[in-house]
C-alpha cells in the first residue's frame, strides 16, 4: 500500500525503506494459501479457525515460530503478546480472514515500475511465501528507483523484528544518502 501511495502521492515521501514488500500475487503467481478456500469460506468454520489459530498466546507463538521467523529463539515474549493483542481487537479476524482468503493480495509487479521514488528493500533469506528469488525480480523491475536490495540472512519475513540492529545500520546508511 505505501508503494502505491508514493506512486500516487511522490511529494509525500523522500525516500522508501521496505521490508519483504509483496502483494501475495506478484506475477499474477498466488504464494500459495494453507488452507483451502472452501474451509476458510465455510460460516461458522471461518471464526472458529481464527478463534484456534490466532486469538490465543499458543497459536500466535506457533505462527510466528512456523512461518514467519527463521529463528523460533529470537521470538521475545513481547512480540508474542504485541501480536496477540492485535489478534484480539474487535473485528481482527474479518482483516485476517480476508487475508487467508485472498482477498487483499493483488499483483505488485504491476506497480512497482511506475514507482519514482528512492527506495531500499530489505528481504529475509529465508522469507516463506515470498522467497528472495521473487523479492530480486521486483527489484530489477525499476533498478533506476530501487537502488538497494539487501538480503539479511538467517531471517524470514519479518527481518526487521530478528534483527532489529541489522536493519536500524541498514536505516541509518539509506537515510544518510
Amino acid at each position: 500500500m505505501t508503494i502505491r501511495l508514493a506512486i500516487k502521492q511522490p511529494q509525500l515521501f523522500r525516500n522508501l525503506f521496505l521490508s519483504c514488500p509483496s502483494g501475495f500475487d506478484d506475477f499474477g503467481q498466488g504464494s500459495g494459501r494453507r488452507l483451502p478456500l472452501e474451509v476458510i469460506n465455510t460460516p461458522l468454520l471461518d471464526s472458529l479457525i481464527y478463534t484456534l489459530g490466532a486469538e490465543n498466546e499458543i497459536a500466535v507463538r506457533n505462527f510466528l515460530q512456523s512461518f514467519l521467523f527463521a529463528k523460533p529463539a529470537r521470538i521475545s515474549e513481547e512480540i508474542v503478546q504485541a501480536y496477540l493483542a492485535s489478534a484480539q481487537q474487535p473485528d481482527a479476524k474479518f482483516a485476517a480472514l480476508a487475508f487467508l482468503k485472498g482477498d487483499l493480495y493483488f499483483d505488485l509487479s504491476l506497480y512497482i515500475k511506475q514507482l519514482t521514488t528512492p527506495t531500499a528493500i530489505l528481504w529475509g533469506e529465508k522469507a516463506q511465501f515470498i522467497n528472495v528469488k521473487l523479492g530480486k525480480r521486483l527489484a530489477n523491475l525499476n533498478p533506476n528507483v530501487i537502488k538497494d536490495f539487501y538480503i539479511i540472512p538467517d531471517t524470514g519475513v519479518l527481518p526487521h523484528l530478528e534483527t532489529p540492529e541489522v536493519t536500524i545500520g541498514l536505516l541509518q546508511k539509506h537515510l544518510a544518502v
